[in-house]
């Protein structure tokens, strides 16, 4: 049991010894500077959290106060923006607020919170965009945001000396302790080892040295209990000095003994040669590795039996080398008396005399035959492995736990476009560019973390920079010892699938066209019924009154409005163009499909709207979701075929709790939107429920379906981050459940009040191959107040300006005419005047038209038909 210190008998010590003294100060200095270290330490981190927390409540101000701000700005609700700036006040720190419109001389104040004289350590202005100024009006505001560190500071000074002194305390504390440990540990053995060391003498050999309250002979000794033994053993060995020195000589001879017994019980062989090369001694593993008896080689000197002919000059190189000092392993071919030839490794030395001259050399030999053949299985093997691996189209690879390829084959190659030789010993980042790079180097610490087989997908560039798709399985391997080795990946292309898939979409929208067909020629007939009817009606009695031919014309202008809208819509399903999300209203585009859908089906087949007023906004492609609506109606129309039934498409809002997400894969709680889709049909059997979503399974006769809807289907709402149901009862009809999350309503904009086409008095350039729109463009242009010239034909139009460039203000020309198009026409203009601002008229336009042509210089676009008012915004939008 461990006695507890004597306080006093420290004391006393400590006040007769130097190094305690020393110790205790070096303790205070130390305890000193490390309390000021934390301290400072301490106190830098605290500022940096509060500065840190500054900048997130500014962040947290721009994220969450941008709109609302910006908002009531934009609508001068002045109090409504002092309440606003006021909550803002009350995040810690924040010194003064302004807002403020810009000017051309400068800015104007609108409102300021707060005290300005603050100390500006932090600045943080934030553009306030407004939702759609008014033309002329300013297109945003600013919010300067003042943080003062005046706060941060004052609260470091307060929290200074707390932090001073409970580090000085707790330092000191355990300084002091560690001191005592120290001094009752250490230091007093110590005073105690010298006293005796002091009075050591040869005739008090009887007597050992023991420290206090130290066992002798512990089981565990430690510095102290050595240092005793020591002193102990060093008196004792003058007392035994004879006979240790006659147990020396007999240890010698016994270890010479041992060493020959050591040498000619060693596996390998071994040779003591003289200084002249010549045999002194051999063991028996050299003789039995030979075939020689020691008698046939001891005494016998260069060249020795075992060295073949043909290995004789390289043999005595390596023994000139360990001559001259230099000693490794050298392979080499030694011969059997037999004659038979073996490989070996022979590992020479040399033995010098105490005037360091060579007196010997030895050397161990060891027969490698066995090693050299599993070296040649073990390449054949390796060689078998890469062939087999080779001929797999496949592309595969390994690498070691550190990232780097140990191994690959061809398809691996190909992919990558580089050779076997740029690839193994080469990092992640040797072989693909850094973006992937890095995204691969983070997957194999997730496959090395758990050991799991994992599968991730990519679009690495093939070796002729093609992007492919591809899915990486990866796996963990492990080495003979059990330990992870590694990661192997095989990689799949799925390049013809992506495609496909995508041909499957089009397909489907090319499928949701030909369904929209007859009800498209059903309504394209009734607008041109109208638009011809009211025509004649006018040329027929052209004596009418005045209010009756505007009366007629409006239904003309209603029905040739309603004719624009409908291309559109058509052009909307059948485009081709990657996935755009944007933020919508459901509601209005489910309306948009349903009155497209309803001359496509049987009269006999009602269609029930049920939209909640309150539907949220999603983030959602129209065309897509416009698709899944298409497909999903189709299927119920079909469901219950000629006869009678009741279509129901229904739109609401739905909280998902967890126990309600829980049942989806993909959906998290949160708000939603659900679109359902029920009709009065005979319904899906419940053994076809859970294999309605996958790919080419149908219900429907060969013929009239391929089972891909649904598939596609659902793979466009997971894409959007929902999530879709079904419940059937046959003979009761189907339900079909979408679920789109939903976003805050203020992400999908509020539509800018329509305002009057705005005027002007610049000279425009109008330029079409058709007369008749060329009149209808120069009347609408002339009544909105400008000075307008014609031409229709391009090169016409081509030649009147380069006769005076700066004639004309404005260019406005259609996309399509005969000698010359108008993206080309613009383009001449623009290099006789490359300022000349000029507007392109085409009734469809793809965005990568739009985007070639904006590089050429042109500044607008406009869709044909357009009106009065389409054409005046878009002049002036044009011309500043």
């Amino acid at each position: 049991m461990t006695r507890l210190p004597n306080l006093p008998k420290l004391m006393t010590s400590f006040k007769t010894s130097r190094l305690s003294k020393r110790l205790l100060l070096y303790i205070v200095l130390c305890s000193s500077f490390f309390t000021l270290l934390t301290t400072s330490f301490q106190l830098y981190m605290d500022y940096k959290r509060d500065v840190s927390a500054i900048h997130e409540s500014l962040e947290f101000i721009e994220a969450g106060y941008r709109d609302p701000l910006a908002a009531t700005a934009y609508n001068m609700d002045y109090d409504q923006l002092k309440l606003l700036l006021k909550g803002v006040l009350k995040f810690r720190d924040i010194a003064y607020l302004e807002i403020s419109e810009p000017l051309r001389d400068g800015r104007k104040t609108l409102v300021q919170e707060g005290d300005a004289e603050a100390g500006q350590d932090i600045v943080r202005e934030v553009t306030l965009e407004y939702p759609a100024p008014p033309e002329g009006a300013a297109q945003h505001a600013t919010l300067h945001i003042v943080a003062s560190l005046e706060g941060v500071n004052e609260r470091l000074w307060g929290r200074i000396l707390v932090v001073l002194g409970s580090n000085a305390v707790k330092t000191f504390m355990a300084s002091f302790f560690i001191f005592l440990i120290i001094q009752y540990v250490i230091t007093r053995h110590l005073v105690t080892v010298a006293r005796y060391t002091r009075g050591f003498r040869l005739n008090r050999q009887a007597q050992s040295l023991e420290l206090q309250h130290k066992r002798v002979g512990s089981a565990h000794p430690d510095e102290l209990d050595q240092l005793t033994a020591a002193i102990n053993e060093m008196r004792e060995r003058l007392i035994r000095d004879n006979e240790f020195r006659k147990k020396a000589e007999d240890t010698l001879r016994a270890g010479k003994a041992f060493t020959e017994k050591l040498i000619h019980s060693m596996p390998d062989g071994f040779s003591l040669l003289d200084k002249n090369g010549i045999h002194v001694d051999v063991n028996p593993a050299l003789c039995k590795m030979t075939g020689f008896r020691k008698e046939e080689l001891v005494g016998v000197g260069p060249p020795h039996p075992y060295w073949p002919e043909e290995e004789r000059a390289a043999i005595e190189e390596t023994f000139q080398k360990t001559l001259g000092g230099h000693f490794d392993q050298y392979e080499l071919r030694f011969r059997r008396k037999n004659g038979e030839r073996f490989p070996v490794i022979i590992s020479p030395a040399a033995l010098r005399d105490p005037e360091g001259h060579i007196s010997h050399y030895f050397a161990t030999i060891k027969d490698i035959s066995e090693k050299k053949h599993w070296e040649k299985a073990l390449r054949q093997q390796l060689h078998l492995l890469q062939e087999l691996m080779d001929s797999i189209p496949t592309p595969i690879f390994y690498k070691d736990v550190d990232g780097i390829y140990q191994g690959c084959n061809k398809a691996f190659e190909a992919l990558t476009g580089k050779s076997r030789e740029e690839i193994i010993g080469k990092q992640t980042h040797d072989v693909f560019p850094p973006a992937l790079a890095e995204a691969y180097v983070q997957q194999d610490r997730e496959v090395l973390e758990d050991t799991t087989p994992r599968s991730y997908e990519s679009s690495p560039p093939s070796g002729d920079g093609t992007p492919r798709h591809v899915i990486f399985n990866k796996a963990a391997f492990r080495k003979a010892d059990g330990d992870i080795g590694g990661i192997i990946g095989v990689i799949f292309d799925i390049t013809d699938r992506k495609n496909l898939e995508t041909q499957l979409v089009e397909a489907q929208k090319l499928e949701a066209v030909g369904t929209l067909a007859g009800g498209i020629a059903h309504d394209f007939n009734n607008i041109l019924s109208a638009i011809l009817g009211y025509t004649e009606l006018i040329m027929a009695d052209p004596d009418q009154p005045r209010n009756k031919i505007l009366s007629d014309l409006e239904q003309v202008h209603q029905a040739a409005t309603r004719a624009r809208d409908l291309v559109r819509r058509i052009l909307t399903v059948s485009r081709h163009h990657e996935q755009e999300r944007i933020p919508l209203q459901p509601a209005h585009l489910v309306k948009e499909a349903l009155k497209l859908l309803r001359a496509t089906l049987p009269a006999t087949l009602e269609i029930h709207e049920e939209m909640a007023k309150d539907v949220g906004v999603v983030e959602a492609d129209p065309n897509q979701l416009h698709q899944v609506l298409m497909n999903l109606c189709t299927n119920a129309a079909q469901a219950m075929g000629q006869g009678t039934g009741v279509l129901t498409v229904t739109l609401e809002n739905v909280d998902m709790d967890a126990a309600r997400a829980g049942a989806y894969l993909n959906l998290e709680p949160g708000p939603y939107v659900r679109l359902s889709v029920a009709d009065t049909g005979c319904g899906i059997p419940a053994r076809d429920l859970e294999r309605i979503f996958d790919p080419y399974f149908t219900t429907k006769e060969r013929g009239e379906g391929t089972g891909l809807g649904l598939s596609v289907v659902k793979g466009i709402v997971e894409q959007g981050g929902g999530d879709m149901s079904v419940r059937s009862e046959p003979g009761k009809g189907t339900v079909f459940y979408v679920y789109l999350p939903r976003i805050p309503e203020k992400a999908a904009g509020t539509p800018a009040p329509q305002a009057p086409a705005p005027r002007g008095t610049e000279r425009i350039l109008l330029v079409d191959d058709e007369p008749p729109l060329v009149q209808i463009g120069k009347r609408m242009l002339e009544n909105l107040g400008y000075q307008v010239e014609t031409c229709t034909r391009s090169l016409q139009a081509l030649a009147l300006f380069q006769e005076d460039p700066k004639r004309f203000d404005l260019v406005i020309t259609d996309l399509t005419m005969p000698e010359l198009p108008g993206e080309d026409l613009a383009r001449e203009m623009l290099q006789i005047r490359s300022d000349i601002p000029v507007i392109l008229c085409t009734g469809h336009v793809t965005q990568a038209e739009k985007e070639r042509a904006r590089a050429a210089g042109i500044r607008g676009f406009l869709a044909k038909p357009f009106m009065s008012g389409d054409l005046g915004l878009k002049v002036r939008e044009v011309l500043g």
